[in-house]
């Protein structure tokens, strides 16, 4: 399923937290606002302290930037609260009619997927959900609104460097596609793994007894040890890269600039 369909989906769950959301969006409208302010506040108003050497001007600048700080963290936590709840309200609205929809399902479905499989969409793919509700809009909105305003900002301090910069913009689209791209594959992989290792211990703790009767202990723990280790290859690809992402896109906004 493409990110735009999981999106339209995602936004379903949404609704009934509108108000709550709009709240939220709100907050990250000041965040955004504030960043680009203090960042337009420190070069003219350094320069400004540097040339006059004012003593009530520094006084006045370092209480600009304190409170400007201040406002920052408070609507800071208040969006993330925010997200917070609404992220955990979706997860339970979400579990709850995975939930009654797989009370409805026929036998041969269960016949044909592993408990442990199951039991991880309800548990380990919802904490991707949750993920994809607190993060993305953050990403998505707050942070294209301080692109848009420290935009803005340069635009204000140097127009010409700001547009000249501006022409190599769609080099940094390549590796955000390709590393995109890859964390997608590597994250259903990592789901599929994770269902493995949930089907595992469904089975052997069901199954102890027969385990202990046969004595299969020794071979249960390497299983166990070899499904945690495939798990632990796969999430490491994506860590990789996921770390690898910044360094990239830094070197080419420095090499540009």
């Amino acid at each position: 399923m493409k990110t735009k369909n999981i999106m339209k989906r995602l936004l379903v769950y949404l609704k009934p937290y509108r108000i709550r959301f709009v709240e939220a969006l709100l907050c990250m409208i000041v965040v955004a606002a504030v960043k680009s302010g203090r960042v337009y506040l420190l070069k003219p108003g350094l320069d400004k302290l540097i040339e006059s050497k004012d003593t009530n001007l520094l006084i006045i600048f370092s209480a600009a930037l304190i409170v400007l700080t201040v406002v920052h963290a408070v609507f800071s936590y208040i969006q993330n609260y925010l997200l917070a709840y609404i992220g955990q309200k979706v997860i339970i609205d979400v579990r709850n009619e995975t939930y009654a929809h797989m009370q409805k399902l026929s036998l041969a479905y269960y016949i044909k997927r592993t408990t442990g499989a199951l039991l991880s969409r309800l548990t380990n793919d919802m904490m991707y959900v949750q993920n994809a509700i607190t993060t993305v809009p953050v990403k998505l909105i707050r942070d294209g609104l301080s692109c848009v305003g420290l935009l803005v900002v340069l635009f204000a301090l140097n127009w010409q460097w700001t547009l000249a910069s501006l022409l190599f913009f769609p080099l940094l689209l390549l590796p955000i596609k390709f590393f995109g791209r890859k964390m997608r594959k590597t994250s259903r992989q990592t789901q599929e793994q994770m269902a493995r290792i949930y089907a595992l211990l469904a089975e052997r703790i069901s199954g102890a007894k027969v385990t202990k009767a046969f004595a299969r202990e020794e071979r249960e723990i390497e299983r166990m040890r070899e499904s945690n280790s495939d798990y632990f290859n796969v999430i490491m690809r994506l860590l990789r890269a996921e770390t690898m992402q910044r360094p990239v896109l830094e070197i080419i906004t420095y090499t540009i600039s």
